[in-house]
């Protein structure tokens, strides 16, 4: 008769995109300077694929370091939020850090374990290291001057600086021509 048979039926879990960037750049890496502050947002989608999320945010030093929840205790604010809080001062001259949002069904999480959660993307942020001042010579006389240039470091994995800002009672005006933006009198 009318027999049916059903072969080869495969079930697969469909995690919500948990898709997180760098708030006023909508890029999942970039680099700042030493002490910026910053915001990393996420987005869920669908909207409404977790009727009471939890959130928790880690992060790990480097591309190969561990990831670890970011501590209360570790400066940053929004830590059960989607939306994490780099306060200014926090990041540091040459340091790389790796951020992602974490998120789970209230109610699923088993003690101190992390199989239930939704992991994000990866947020990179590189924090440049400052520039090198080059000054020609060691000493000064009353009424010398001399050039001072900022480095600006590119390398192959930073991109360096663009602008320098000199500040000092003593910067005089560039003696002709347009001023060079690395450098000062």
């Amino acid at each position: 008769g009318n027999d049916i048979a059903v072969d080869d039926i495969s079930f697969e879990f469909c995690a919500p995109d948990i898709y997180s960037y760098i708030d006023g750049t909508d890029k999942t890496s970039d680099q700042v300077c030493p002490g910026a502050g910053l915001t990393v947002t996420s987005l869920i989608t669908p909207a409404d694929y977790f009727s009471n999320p939890e959130y928790q945010w880690e992060y790990r030093a480097g591309a190969t370091g561990t990831w670890t929840v970011i501590p209360a205790t570790a400066g940053y604010t929004g830590l059960n939020t989607p939306v994490l809080t780099i306060p200014e001062g926090l990041l540091q001259a040459g340091e790389v850090w790796y951020y992602r949002l974490m998120v789970i069904e209230a109610g699923n999480r088993a003690a101190n374990q992390r199989q239930c959660y939704t992991p994000g993307n990866m947020v990179m942020i590189q924090v440049l290291n400052p520039p090198e001042i080059r000054v020609p010579r060691d000493s000064l006389c009353r009424g010398e001057t001399l050039v001072l240039t900022a480095e600006d470091l590119r390398t192959p994995t930073q991109a360096g600086y663009e602008d320098f800002v000199f500040e000092g009672d003593f910067i005089l005006p560039w003696p002709s021509g347009p001023q060079p933006k690395n450098q000062i009198l």
